[in-house]
C-alpha cells in the first residue's frame, strides 16, 4: 500500500517516537517533519495524514494516545517521508 508523502512523514513521525505516543507529541514532530509551511497549511497536512492513516488502520487512537496498529496482518507499508527517507513499517500480532 503507499501512502500519500504527509500520511508517510506523520508515520515515520509516530516510528521514531518508539510507535506509541502522546498525539500532542506526535503531532510537534510530524509537524516539524513536514518542513516549512504555513501554520494552517502544517495543521491541514497532519489532519489529512492522521485521518488517512487512521482509515487505512495503520495507526490507533486511544485518549490521548496514538500507537502504529498491530490489527493487520503481517502487512508491509512503505513510501517515502518528506525527506525522501523510505518508510517501511511491519506490522503483525506477533509478539
Amino acid at each position: 500500500m503507499r501512502l500519500p508523502k504527509d500520511a508517510a512523514t506523520a508515520l515515520r513521525a509516530l516510528v521514531d517516537l518508539g510507535g506509541h505516543a502522546l498525539v500532542k507529541d506526535w503531532r510537534t514532530a510530524a509537524l516539524a517533519a513536514f518542513g516549512d509551511r504555513k501554520p494552517g497549511a502544517l495543521r491541514q497536512a497532519f489532519i489529512t495524514a492522521k485521518k488517512t492513516l487512521l482509515e487505512a488502520d495503520l495507526i490507533v487512537e486511544t485518549d490521548e494516545f496514538v500507537s502504529v496498529s498491530t490489527r493487520q496482518d503481517s502487512s508491509d507499508f512503505s513510501n517515502s517521508d518528506a525527506a525522501g527517507t523510505p518508510v517501511s513499517v511491519s506490522v503483525s500480532d506477533a509478539p
